[in-house]
């Protein structure tokens, strides 16, 4: 039953020009922080909450959201980083900026 994993979030059938995905940096940034052992079922588990957070997101995943935010999309919150989704999150934030200025007028 020994197969060797592959990283799920890298599934992207529209990558586009410039993606970095992260998902390897977020388990190796959780080891580090929580000083955890490299052991085949430490890594397992840190793999399997990493792979939920970018997958499912649940409510229970938001401290490390919070916590490693820099690595999640702004845009579609999967751990990856795409430029063209770097810029359509500017321009939503800087659209909802402009309303709420107009709105507070």
């Amino acid at each position: 039953m020994s197969k060797k994993s592959k990283d799920v979030t890298a599934v992207d059938p529209n990558p586009g020009p410039e993606v970095r995905y992260t998902s390897k940096e977020l388990e190796e940034r959780i080891k580090k922080d929580f000083n955890l052992l490299d052991d085949p079922v430490m890594n397992a588990i840190v793999y399997l909450a990493v792979t939920d957070c970018d997958l499912h997101g649940y409510a229970e995943a938001d401290p490390i959201y919070h916590k490693y935010k820099e690595l999640f999309c702004p845009w579609c919150g999967k751990l990856h980083r795409r430029a063209d989704h770097d810029e359509e999150s500017a321009k939503f934030q800087a659209e909802q900026e402009r309303e709420a200025m107009n709105s507070s007028v």
